[in-house]
């Protein structure tokens, strides 16, 4: 190895053992994107692949498994024996007894042609948890490749419409304030003969660690079970030899077909054999798929920086969300675990608010799959954003300054009176308010809209000094992916409004701030879908409509400087007036309005929206690939 070499592998650190952390205060030391670090707790000594008994009815992998497990040629799952209870929802408890043997060992009195032991081998090999070795060659070529500093590509804001506040003795004041997360595509300057690097900054990327949990019910057969094979085959040339990937299948019950397995020239026969044997039958049980997509989180020893749960399913599964939320709850150490979940509904069928709830859970996106030959373009999409994430952890807190004093004075009776969609945590009601976000991709912006009122009062005099009032304090903190720079960010920021009498003139200069209009105007159009939707749901059409359309008549007179911004919006609610309509509501509407809904709530990208203004550089050149090759 040369001087460089040897310099840079002096500079690198390998795997760490995983320290225990404390929410909000510590930071999690993460690893390159290259390697995985063993967890050493012993909540977790001994690994998943164990078989899971607390009663003969609560198993991890049932004696139905195992007869798959053995028999990969056809993939189904089938009613357990009459003398074992089906598997009920607390089917994986984190409180179970380990034991040593997934499966049982082969019996070595039972003759099992040569062929079929090794395919027996095989799978026992694939159920179990893939340990990645530290790579010093591959760790020396990371190095070499551009790094993403955080704290310099994230910048953190407060703004409101208009920084001028003149007080007023007749009415009370709503001041509409936004809260701004935003992250640079990349945070090194590439000169012209640099721009291989721009290349090597994609492949660099952070590895992931994804965990399927797919339906394959009876209602998925034919078009929608192939295409959802298909999908997957097509993730295993998308993911690297660092990413690990388990797919986990479920109709009335849950089956494991493989752990977390690295997707390297080794273990991609045995992954694509497994996807090309799944077949749909049975019933659906959305909550069992989930709970052990979890175990297999929590349960592994090794972990990828970036981690994710991708759910499809074309069914309906009542309460199941609600199941999973109260798990979710009941489990720290998972309520803990920095990972998203994305779900794909697919058919006119399934239940997507259900769908959207459970993504919810874990900050992720609810993509409506209406045409079944899409569905890879909508996990490209979702795959794109786990490949830009740059930032992990994210917490925001927004406070009233209400303990300066010049706030005492003229600001005393003032609150946080309305915040726009469910990411809001109220702390302290009517002054502070929190903001968590999971996971942070590079080239986006998110804007949180939230708006305090200002009661009506008479203010007859101000001294300079008071003209310039601090309202809000904001601070936010965030884990970076790439720790070369640093470890954990905190970054400040704050609203000034200057102060005016009522009867004294505002500069005429005071301009609108355009960007807090768009997204000011772009929450509202979202709740204006929300409550269009409600009311569709009660066959009030009508209201619906009066809805939808007064909320189009405030976009028509926006700011100058967002008429070609707004025409998406404008695009979003024509389509939901097309969708709030007798039969068409019931048919595909309610599942159009409310990706719509969610996608202008959380800024989150369509996939296959023409021009989307929510994907990043890394989902459109995905997304614009996978559609090449269907040409």
């Amino acid at each position: 190895m040369d001087n460089l070499n040897t310099n840079i592998v002096n500079s690198i650190s390998l795997p760490q053992k995983k320290k225990s952390v404390t929410t909000k205060t510590e930071a999690k030391k993460i690893p390159q994107t290259s390697t995985l670090v063993k967890k050493t707790t012993s909540s977790i000594s001994k690994t998943l692949t164990n078989q899971v008994k607390s009663a003969p009815q609560a198993q991890l992998i049932s004696p139905v498994i195992k007869k798959a497990v053995l028999q990969p040629q056809s993939v189904v799952a089938q009613k357990q024996p009459v003398a074992q209870k089906p598997v009920q929802t607390n089917t994986i408890q984190p409180k179970t007894v380990v034991q040593k043997k997934l499966i049982p060992s082969i019996n070595s009195n039972t003759s099992i042609p040569q062929e079929e032991t090794m395919k027996q081998v095989n799978n026992k090999i694939m159920l179990q948890e893939q340990e990645i070795k530290p790579d010093l060659q591959q760790m020396v070529k990371d190095a070499k490749k551009p790094t993403y500093d955080l704290e310099k590509g994230l910048t953190f804001e407060i703004k409101t419409l208009n920084k001028h506040f003149q007080f007023n003795n007749q009415q009370d004041f709503n001041i509409p304030i936004m809260v701004s997360v935003k992250t640079q595509d990349q945070t090194n300057e590439v000169q012209e003969e640099q721009k291989e690097q721009v290349k090597q900054l994609e492949q660099s990327r952070p590895s992931i660690d994804l965990v399927c949990v797919i339906d394959n019910s009876g209602s998925m057969q034919g078009e929608k079970i192939k295409n959802v094979k298909t999908t997957l085959l097509q993730l295993l040339d998308m993911l690297n030899s660092n990413d690990r990937l388990s797919l986990i299948l479920f109709n009335s019950y849950p089956i494991l077909l493989c752990n977390l397995r690295k997707v390297d020239d080794e273990n991609k026969p045995s992954i694509q054999n497994i996807i090309n044997s799944i077949t749909a039958d049975g019933g659906t049980d959305i909550n069992s798929g989930m709970l052990m997509a979890f175990n297999i989180l929590q349960k592994r020893q090794f972990f990828n920086p970036v981690s994710s749960v991708f759910l499809l399913s074309d069914g309906q599964d009542n309460g199941a969300d609600e199941k999973i939320k109260k798990y979710i709850n009941s489990n720290q150490s998972l309520k803990n675990e920095c990972f998203s979940i994305h779900s794909f509904g697919f058919g006119s069928d399934h239940d997507g608010p259900l769908m959207n709830r459970i993504c919810q859970l874990k900050d992720g996106n609810f993509y409506y799959v209406e045409k079944i030959d899409q569905v890879d373009e909508f996990f490209v999409d979702a795959l794109g954003g786990l490949f830009s994430v740059v930032a992990q952890e994210i917490l925001i807190e927004i406070n009233l300054n209400n303990q300066d004093k010049n706030f005492q004075k003229y600001f005393q009776n003032c609150k946080i009176s309305k915040t726009y969609g469910d990411m809001w945590k109220c702390i302290k009601q009517d002054q502070t308010y929190q903001i968590k976000i999971n996971q942070l991709f590079s080239g986006v912006s998110k804007d949180f809209i939230m708006e305090i009122v200002v009661p009506k009062q008479e203010v007859k005099s101000l001294e300079d000094f008071e003209r310039n009032l601090e309202l809000v304090k904001g601070q936010l903190t965030a884990i970076p992916i790439d720790i070369q720079y640093t470890t954990k960010i905190v970054k400040d920021s704050n609203l000034i409004l200057t102060l005016f009498l009522q009867n004294e003139t505002v500069p005429v200069d005071s301009e609108v701030n355009d960007a807090v209009e768009f997204n000011y105007l772009r929450v509202q159009a979202a709740e204006a879908m929300e409550v269009a939707i409600n009311f569709s749901e009660k066959q009030q059409y009508e209201q619906g409509q009066v809805v939808l359309k007064g909320i189009l008549s405030k976009i028509e007179n926006s700011h100058p400087k967002n008429k070609e911004k707004v025409l998406v919006l404008k695009k979003d609610i024509l389509d939901c007036q097309e969708s709030a309509q007798p039969r068409v509501y019931e048919n595909v509407g309610k599942y159009k309005m409310l990706s719509k809904k969610e996608a202008n709530f959380k800024q989150a990208s369509q996939a296959v929206e023409e021009c989307d203004i929510y994907q990043n550089s890394m989902q459109k050149k995905m997304v614009m690939h996978i559609k090449s090759k269907k040409m």
